[in-house]
């Protein structure tokens, strides 16, 4: 734990370090901001024009022309709610950034103003041609009245003929504002109507309540009873006659009014009225459908007043009738030129539909002499969270690699007992390391002499202290190397028979027989044969073979070659193990690395203990985590790890 704070610590102020560093080396960013509000009397969001039109590289390009430079960044944004426009320009140098942000509204005027001015012009053209052509009409108009009145004598406008046109005119504007009216009628009768469907026809009057007669007459009888009996208690005892005597009446008053169980109030009235505001819309609805109707005869009336007049005109003379057409389309191309020249003369003022926006300076920009980046308390708070989360990353997996170099590390349920991590041949720890025969072999553990090392004793003596009845069968594989899973099992079967206890090591790995070899069995029937049915283990032909050690038997790997267990059945290995449950008390098998074949993974079934042996470069690359994944997955209940040091170790079975 020291270590991972040790680590944590330190590279959190490397970090901080780095941090500096950075602030000193990193050339200083400086921010020049403006302000401005953006004004446009036909545009509904002026800020967000005005802002797209900043953004337009050939805006920007002009601004940097005209400041000599480019800055490190640009930002333009709006606020719609307040029609602000806010620049923000960085750059390493401050005047840059300021001479910038200026050019750049600079820029944005003489873009916009030619751009308006190019669209008023537009416009206007297009305006004055719209003017000659209402004007060309209006006098070609007045030139053929002109001609009726010479071809016909008439001199003036005949009064009748004018009375005519402005009566047709007058009933024209009734009847539009008549169908205006009935218009905005349609829609106040309907919002009423939808409001009226939420009330209720009529709504409840106040109730009013008092309280039960029979009630209050026995309510009055106890007051009065109560009052007695304080009388009487200003001269008389408690317990004397009097007193009990009031008491009993009023206990007789209690229960006869818990017997009449009378309720509290009685209700005197309770009625029902129409609902006023319901009424009050009804009376509305009435009102404004009495006044829809009104102007629809209203408009009927019109349009028969207009049909008649219209006849009158027809009945008119010739001259007289072409003359009131001629007023009528007089009037509509008077109107037409006066509204198109009141446009034109107010385009000025009203602005043209699209034009660019006015941007009024709110806040100048202005150089700073105060760096936006880099910000020391960010830089220092930056390095330090990368710092400590790289030491944390760091200090983890050296506590990780600690403890799985300590070497066999059992598990509390495996050994209920206090226990030591195992020494395994130099593994650094206090236990002492496997006896030193590097020139003899792996053959130095069959002879008579053959002693294994103290950590397998206390392997041995742990699993005994777990189960009185020591009936157990152990599975031995390695990870990377078939030498020292070898080693290993031989030299715990060999501190399992010092015990007294019988015991059987049975060498399962096929494809490589080196144990068998090693206690001096090569080409003695064993395992292979029994799977090939070419001899059975009966008790006159019995494969196991006494060793040179008392209490421990051996099964060799046989004399058929063979690839391991993966040309066998299930049924024949599961009977190949179930005839040795009788054979030994414990059961020791010898099987190839697991990570390279799956002969392991198919006995772990079978097997009450599994130990995976392996060396500290196969920890480091990861391989032991996936052994303890391989055998977990194929039903190992648990998987016990015994790392071997052999480069380091100098008593190692190994040359």
């Amino acid at each position: 734990m020291l270590k991972f704070i040790a680590w944590t610590a330190g590279l959190g102020l490397v970090g901080m370090a780095g941090g500096l560093i950075y602030d000193h080396f990193t050339p200083n960013v400086y921010e020049s901001k403006s302000i401005s509000s953006a004004i446009s009397v036909n545009d509904p969001h002026p800020s967000s024009s005005a802002a797209d039109i900043l953004r337009q590289p050939q805006v920007q390009s002009e601004a940097a022309k005209a400041a000599n430079g480019i800055p490190t960044a640009v930002s333009v944004s709006d606020n719609p709610s307040n029609n602000f426009v806010i620049v923000s320009v960085e750059s390493k140098s401050p005047i840059l950034a300021a001479n910038y942000g200026k050019a750049l509204l600079s820029a944005y005027q003489d873009i916009s103003l030619k751009s308006n001015k190019q669209l008023l012009l537009t416009k206007k053209s297009s305006l004055q041609s719209q003017i000659n052509q209402a004007h060309q009409k209006l006098v070609s108009i007045n030139n053929q009245i002109a001609t009726v009145k010479a071809s016909t004598g008439i001199l003036d406008v005949d009064s009748k003929v004018q009375q005519v046109v402005n009566y047709e005119s007058l009933l024209g504007q009734q009847r539009d504002q008549a169908n205006q009216d009935m218009i905005a009628l349609t829609h106040q009768i309907q919002q009423e109507v939808g409001q009226i469907q939420g009330l209720t026809q009529s709504q409840a009057a106040k109730i009013t309540e008092q309280a039960n007669p029979i009630l209050k007459a026995y309510q009055d009888t106890l007051l009065q009873l109560q009052q007695k009996k304080i009388a009487l208690l200003q001269t008389w005892r408690r317990s004397s006659g009097p007193v009990q005597g009031v008491d009993a009446q009023i206990n007789a008053v209690k229960r006869e009014m818990a017997a009449a169980q009378l309720p509290q109030l009685t209700v005197q009235t309770k009625t029902t009225s129409p609902n006023p505001i319901r009424q009050t819309l009804e009376q509305e609805i009435a009102n404004n459908q009495a006044q829809l109707a009104s102007d629809r005869a209203s408009v009927t009336a019109i349009g028969q007043t207009l049909a008649s007049q219209q006849q009158q005109a027809k009945n008119l003379p010739a001259a007289q009738a072409q003359m009131i057409n001629l007023m009528t389309e007089q009037r509509q191309a008077q109107n037409n030129y006066d509204t198109l020249s009141t446009s034109f003369n107010g385009i000025n003022l009203t602005g043209v539909q699209g034009e660019a926006p006015t941007l009024a300076t709110v806040l100048a920009p202005s150089a700073s002499n105060k760096p936006v980046w880099p910000n020391q308390k960010e830089v220092l708070s930056i390095g330090l969270a990368i710092g400590l989360m790289l030491g944390a990353i760091v200090g983890y997996a050296t506590m990780e690699r600690e403890g799985a170099i300590q070497g066999f590390q059992p598990s509390p349920q495996a050994f209920p007992m206090p226990y030591q991590p195992l020494a395994i041949a130099g593994a650094s720890t206090t236990a002492p390391p496997l006896p030193g025969r590097r020139s003899e072999g792996l053959v130095a553990l069959s002879l008579p002499s053959g002693s294994p090392s103290e950590s397998y004793r206390y392997m041995v003596y742990s699993l005994a202290a777990k189960h009185e009845d020591l009936c157990r069968s152990v599975l031995f594989t390695g990870v990377s190397s078939d030498q020292i899973c070898s080693e290993a099992a031989a030299q715990f079967a060999i501190a399992m028979s010092q015990t007294g206890i019988r015991t059987l090591l049975a060498d399962i790995n096929l494809r490589n027989s080196e144990l068998t070899d090693s206690f001096g069995f090569k080409g003695k029937s064993g395992i292979s044969d029994m799977l090939g049915r070419t001899m059975l283990p009966v008790p006159a032909n019995d494969l196991l073979l006494e060793t040179s050690h008392d209490g421990l038997y051996f099964l060799p790997s046989g004399t058929e070659e063979s690839e391991g267990l993966g040309g066998y059945h299930n049924l024949q290995i599961a009977g190949l193990i179930e005839d040795f449950q009788n054979k030994a008390d414990v059961r020791i098998f010898n099987a190839a690395p697991c990570t390279l074949v799956a002969d392991a993974p198919r006995l772990v079934r079978y097997m009450d203990d599994v130990c995976v042996v392996a060396t500290t470069s196969d920890e480091t690359r990861g391989l032991v985590e996936k052994a303890r994944g391989i055998l977990a997955n194929a039903g190992a209940k648990s998987v016990d790890v015994i790392i071997v040091d052999a480069k380091r170790s100098k008593s190692s079975f190994f040359g």
